[in-house]
Protein backbone atom coordinates (compact mmCIF):
# COMPACT_ATOMS: atom_id res chain seq x y z
CA UNK A 1 0.00 0.00 0.00
CA UNK A 2 1.13 3.56 -0.68
CA UNK A 3 -0.18 7.01 0.19
CA UNK A 4 -1.05 9.62 -2.42
CA UNK A 5 -1.85 13.32 -2.33
CA UNK A 6 -3.22 15.01 -5.43
CA UNK A 7 -3.19 18.76 -4.97
CA UNK A 8 -5.60 20.62 -7.20
CA UNK A 9 -4.00 23.55 -9.02
CA UNK A 10 -6.98 24.13 -11.31
CA UNK A 11 -10.56 22.83 -11.66
CA UNK A 12 -11.47 24.22 -8.27
CA UNK A 13 -13.97 26.95 -7.44
CA UNK A 14 -17.23 28.04 -5.84
CA UNK A 15 -20.69 29.03 -7.03
CA UNK A 16 -22.95 31.44 -5.12
CA UNK A 17 -26.57 32.37 -5.74
CA UNK A 18 -26.73 36.15 -6.00
CA UNK A 19 -29.40 38.63 -7.10
CA UNK A 20 -27.83 38.66 -10.56
CA UNK A 21 -28.60 34.95 -10.97
CA UNK A 22 -31.93 34.84 -9.13
CA UNK A 23 -33.78 36.07 -6.05
CA UNK A 24 -35.25 33.21 -4.01
CA UNK A 25 -37.89 33.72 -1.32
CA UNK A 26 -38.55 29.98 -0.92
CA UNK A 27 -35.61 27.97 0.42
CA UNK A 28 -36.24 24.87 -1.70
CA UNK A 29 -36.17 27.08 -4.81
CA UNK A 30 -32.77 28.40 -3.74
CA UNK A 31 -31.55 24.83 -3.18
CA UNK A 32 -32.73 23.98 -6.71
CA UNK A 33 -31.21 27.11 -8.26
CA UNK A 34 -30.29 26.36 -11.89
CA UNK A 35 -27.50 28.92 -11.97
CA UNK A 36 -25.11 30.94 -9.83
CA UNK A 37 -22.17 33.30 -9.81
CA UNK A 38 -18.83 31.54 -10.27
CA UNK A 39 -15.76 32.37 -8.19
CA UNK A 40 -12.71 30.67 -9.59
CA UNK A 41 -9.54 32.64 -8.78
CA UNK A 42 -6.55 32.49 -11.04
CA UNK A 43 -3.84 29.99 -10.15
CA UNK A 44 -1.79 31.41 -7.28
CA UNK A 45 -4.52 33.83 -6.19
CA UNK A 46 -5.99 33.39 -2.70
CA UNK A 47 -9.73 33.17 -2.17
CA UNK A 48 -11.57 35.21 0.42
CA UNK A 49 -15.11 34.86 -0.86
CA UNK A 50 -18.23 33.03 0.23
CA UNK A 51 -17.47 29.38 -0.57
CA UNK A 52 -19.86 27.21 1.47
CA UNK A 53 -22.86 29.00 2.88
CA UNK A 54 -26.54 29.10 3.72
CA UNK A 55 -28.03 32.55 4.22
CA UNK A 56 -31.45 34.04 4.93
CA UNK A 57 -31.53 37.80 4.47
CA UNK A 58 -34.61 39.50 5.95
CA UNK A 59 -36.27 41.95 3.62
CA UNK A 60 -39.14 44.36 3.77
CA UNK A 61 -41.45 41.91 2.02
CA UNK A 62 -39.98 38.44 2.61
CA UNK A 63 -36.78 36.55 3.36
CA UNK A 64 -34.27 36.13 0.53
CA UNK A 65 -32.22 32.92 0.61
CA UNK A 66 -28.72 32.39 -0.79
CA UNK A 67 -26.48 29.32 -1.00
CA UNK A 68 -22.79 28.79 -1.87
CA UNK A 69 -21.10 25.51 -2.78
CA UNK A 70 -17.52 24.51 -3.62
CA UNK A 71 -16.56 22.21 -6.50
CA UNK A 72 -13.42 20.28 -7.40
CA UNK A 73 -12.08 17.80 -9.92
CA UNK A 74 -8.96 15.62 -9.61
CA UNK A 75 -7.35 13.32 -12.15
CA UNK A 76 -6.54 10.08 -10.31
CA UNK A 77 -5.48 7.97 -13.29
CA UNK A 78 -2.04 7.49 -11.71
CA UNK A 79 -3.64 5.57 -8.82
CA UNK A 80 -6.84 4.01 -10.17
CA UNK A 81 -8.06 1.30 -10.24
CA UNK A 82 -6.06 0.44 -7.12
CA UNK A 83 -7.40 3.10 -4.73
CA UNK A 84 -8.52 1.66 -1.40
CA UNK A 85 -9.38 4.84 0.52
CA UNK A 86 -9.89 8.50 -0.31
CA UNK A 87 -10.15 11.83 1.49
CA UNK A 88 -10.80 15.47 0.65
CA UNK A 89 -8.32 17.84 2.31
CA UNK A 90 -9.79 21.30 2.80
CA UNK A 91 -7.97 24.41 3.99
CA UNK A 92 -10.65 26.21 5.99
CA UNK A 93 -9.99 29.91 6.50
CA UNK A 94 -12.90 30.70 8.81
CA UNK A 95 -16.61 30.39 9.57
CA UNK A 96 -19.15 32.96 10.73
CA UNK A 97 -22.58 32.30 12.17
CA UNK A 98 -21.77 29.21 14.24
CA UNK A 99 -20.63 25.66 13.54
CA UNK A 100 -21.18 24.35 10.03
CA UNK A 101 -21.49 20.71 9.01
CA UNK A 102 -20.56 19.90 5.42
CA UNK A 103 -20.85 16.88 3.15
CA UNK A 104 -19.24 15.84 -0.13
CA UNK A 105 -21.36 14.56 -3.03
CA UNK A 106 -20.77 13.38 -6.58
CA UNK A 107 -20.73 16.08 -9.24
CA UNK A 108 -20.45 16.49 -12.99
CA UNK A 109 -18.96 19.99 -12.92
CA UNK A 110 -16.25 21.45 -15.17
CA UNK A 111 -18.08 19.92 -18.17
CA UNK A 112 -17.47 16.49 -16.73
CA UNK A 113 -13.83 17.34 -16.09
CA UNK A 114 -13.05 18.26 -19.68
CA UNK A 115 -12.93 22.00 -18.94
CA UNK A 116 -10.75 23.97 -16.53
CA UNK A 117 -13.60 26.32 -15.81
CA UNK A 118 -16.76 26.09 -13.74
CA UNK A 119 -20.04 27.09 -15.31
CA UNK A 120 -22.78 28.83 -13.37
CA UNK A 121 -25.09 25.98 -14.34
CA UNK A 122 -22.88 23.55 -12.39
CA UNK A 123 -24.92 24.80 -9.41
CA UNK A 124 -27.95 22.82 -10.64
CA UNK A 125 -28.73 19.85 -8.38
CA UNK A 126 -30.98 18.49 -11.11
CA UNK A 127 -28.22 18.27 -13.68
CA UNK A 128 -24.66 18.96 -12.56
CA UNK A 129 -24.38 17.22 -9.20
CA UNK A 130 -26.07 14.29 -7.49
CA UNK A 131 -27.54 14.72 -4.01
CA UNK A 132 -28.37 11.00 -4.05
CA UNK A 133 -24.69 10.02 -4.25
CA UNK A 134 -22.95 11.28 -1.11
CA UNK A 135 -19.18 10.81 -1.10
CA UNK A 136 -18.88 11.28 2.69
CA UNK A 137 -20.86 11.57 5.89
CA UNK A 138 -21.59 14.90 7.57
CA UNK A 139 -18.34 16.48 8.81
CA UNK A 140 -17.76 19.56 10.96
CA UNK A 141 -16.02 22.33 9.02
CA UNK A 142 -12.73 23.36 10.61
CA UNK A 143 -11.15 26.79 10.42
CA UNK A 144 -7.82 25.20 9.50
CA UNK A 145 -6.64 22.36 7.28
CA UNK A 146 -8.78 19.22 7.76
CA UNK A 147 -9.77 16.11 5.81
CA UNK A 148 -13.26 14.86 4.99
CA UNK A 149 -13.16 11.06 4.79
CA UNK A 150 -14.59 9.66 1.58
CA UNK A 151 -16.91 6.66 1.63
CA UNK A 152 -17.10 3.51 -0.50
CA UNK A 153 -19.01 5.35 -3.23
CA UNK A 154 -16.17 7.87 -3.53
CA UNK A 155 -13.57 5.10 -3.78
CA UNK A 156 -15.65 3.27 -6.39
CA UNK A 157 -16.12 6.43 -8.48
CA UNK A 158 -12.41 7.23 -8.33
CA UNK A 159 -11.45 3.75 -9.47
CA UNK A 160 -14.11 3.40 -12.16
CA UNK A 161 -13.69 6.91 -13.61
CA UNK A 162 -9.97 7.35 -12.84
CA UNK A 163 -10.94 10.76 -11.43
CA UNK A 164 -13.11 12.31 -8.77
CA UNK A 165 -15.62 15.07 -9.57
CA UNK A 166 -17.15 16.44 -6.37
CA UNK A 167 -19.06 19.16 -4.55
CA UNK A 168 -18.79 20.30 -0.92
CA UNK A 169 -21.97 21.80 0.54
CA UNK A 170 -23.69 22.59 3.82
CA UNK A 171 -25.22 19.47 5.34
CA UNK A 172 -27.76 20.67 7.91
CA UNK A 173 -29.78 22.93 5.61
CA UNK A 174 -28.62 22.64 1.99
CA UNK A 175 -28.16 18.87 1.73
CA UNK A 176 -31.21 18.08 3.88
CA UNK A 177 -33.23 20.89 2.20
CA UNK A 178 -34.33 22.45 5.49
CA UNK A 179 -34.95 26.19 5.61
CA UNK A 180 -32.70 27.86 8.21
CA UNK A 181 -34.27 29.79 11.07
CA UNK A 182 -34.33 33.46 10.12
CA UNK A 183 -34.87 36.03 12.87
CA UNK A 184 -34.97 39.80 12.67
CA UNK A 185 -31.21 39.95 12.14
CA UNK A 186 -31.28 37.24 9.49
CA UNK A 187 -29.30 34.01 9.17
CA UNK A 188 -25.75 33.78 7.86
CA UNK A 189 -23.72 30.57 8.15
CA UNK A 190 -20.69 31.03 5.92
CA UNK A 191 -17.35 29.24 5.59
CA UNK A 192 -14.42 30.36 3.48
CA UNK A 193 -12.09 27.89 1.77
CA UNK A 194 -8.59 28.66 0.51
CA UNK A 195 -8.83 28.13 -3.23
CA UNK A 196 -5.19 29.00 -3.79
CA UNK A 197 -3.57 26.45 -6.08
CA UNK A 198 -2.47 23.28 -4.26
CA UNK A 199 -4.30 24.04 -0.99
CA UNK A 200 -7.30 21.77 -1.51
CA UNK A 201 -6.28 18.17 -2.23
CA UNK A 202 -7.60 14.66 -2.74
CA UNK A 203 -5.67 12.19 -0.61
CA UNK A 204 -5.80 8.46 -0.05
CA UNK A 205 -4.24 5.03 -0.18
CA UNK A 206 -3.67 2.87 -3.22
CA UNK A 207 -2.17 -0.55 -3.85
CA UNK A 208 0.94 0.04 -5.88
CA UNK A 209 1.96 -2.47 -8.53
CA UNK A 210 -0.09 -5.11 -10.31
CA UNK A 211 -3.06 -5.81 -8.00
CA UNK A 212 -3.66 -9.49 -8.83
CA UNK A 213 -1.89 -12.76 -8.06
CA UNK A 214 0.34 -14.21 -10.81
CA UNK A 215 0.77 -18.00 -11.06
CA UNK A 216 -0.07 -18.41 -7.39
CA UNK A 217 2.22 -15.60 -6.21
CA UNK A 218 0.23 -13.04 -4.20
CA UNK A 219 0.23 -9.55 -5.69
CA UNK A 220 2.15 -8.06 -2.79
CA UNK A 221 5.09 -10.34 -3.59
CA UNK A 222 5.12 -9.75 -7.34
CA UNK A 223 8.11 -7.51 -8.00
CA UNK A 224 8.26 -7.78 -11.77
CA UNK A 225 7.00 -9.85 -14.69
CA UNK A 226 9.35 -10.48 -17.64
CA UNK A 227 11.59 -7.72 -16.35
CA UNK A 228 8.83 -5.11 -16.09
CA UNK A 229 8.36 -3.65 -12.61
CA UNK A 230 4.97 -4.44 -11.14
CA UNK A 231 4.40 -0.72 -10.52
CA UNK A 232 4.38 -0.24 -14.29
CA UNK A 233 2.07 -3.15 -15.08
CA UNK A 234 -1.61 -2.35 -15.73
CA UNK A 235 -2.77 -5.59 -17.36
CA UNK A 236 -1.48 -9.14 -17.86
CA UNK A 237 -3.17 -10.92 -20.77
CA UNK A 238 -6.07 -8.52 -20.56
CA UNK A 239 -6.54 -8.82 -16.78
Amino acid sequence: MALFTYTIPVQLGSIYTTPTTGVYTVFSDCHNAPNGTVSQPAVGTASSVTNIAVQGLPGRGSVQYRIARTFGYADLSAYAPNITSIGFRVDGLGTIGGTQSVIVCAADAFSGGSSLFLSGTDMDVNGAWNINTPFSSATTFQNSSFTITGNAAAVSAANNNQNINFIILNYTYDYLIVAPPVGRSGFDLTSTVDLTANQLAVTGVYQSGYPNDVNGVVSGNVGSVNGILSSNIQLIIGV
